[in-house]
C-alpha cells in the first residue's frame, strides 16, 4: 500500500513514511527497490521452513574468463545507456508527478 502510494499517487518518500509513521524513509526506499526488481511477488510472505539450504559438497562454478577489449569497451557502453535511460524515465515519472499535482 505504502509502495503503491509512491508510484501511483506521486508522493514523496519521505511524505509517505510520515504518513504511515515509519520512522526511516529509507524503509521506503528499500520497499520501492525491492518492488522495482520482484514487483506485487517482492511482498508475498513465504515459509521459511521451506528454504533450502545449499549443498557445502557443491563444486562452486569457474571464474568467467576475462573480458576482451571489445568487450569491455561495449559493456562501458551499456552502462552509459542504461544510465541515460534510467535518467531518462526519472524525469519523465517527475513532470508526470508534477502534472498530476498541479490538477
Amino acid at each position: 500500500m505504502v509502495v503503491k502510494e509512491v508510484l501511483d499517487d506521486c508522493f514523496s518518500v519521505r511524505e509517505t513514511a510520515v504518513k504511515h509513521g515509519i520512522p526511516a524513509f529509507g524503509t521506503v526506499c528499500t520497499w520501492l527497490e525491492k518492488y522495482r526488481k520482484y514487483g506485487e511477488d517482492a511482498f508475498i510472505r513465504k515459509n521459511k521452513k521451506n528454504i533450502s539450504v545449499p549443498d557445502k559438497s557443491v563444486i562452486p562454478a569457474p571464474p568467467l574468463p576475462a573480458l576482451t577489449e571489445n568487450e569491455r569497451e561495449e559493456l562501458e557502453q551499456l552502462r552509459v545507456e542504461n544510465a541515460y535511460l534510467k535518467k531518462l524515465k526519472a524525469l519523465v515519472q517527475q513532470k508526470t508527478c508534477s502534472t498530476h499535482k498541479k490538477k
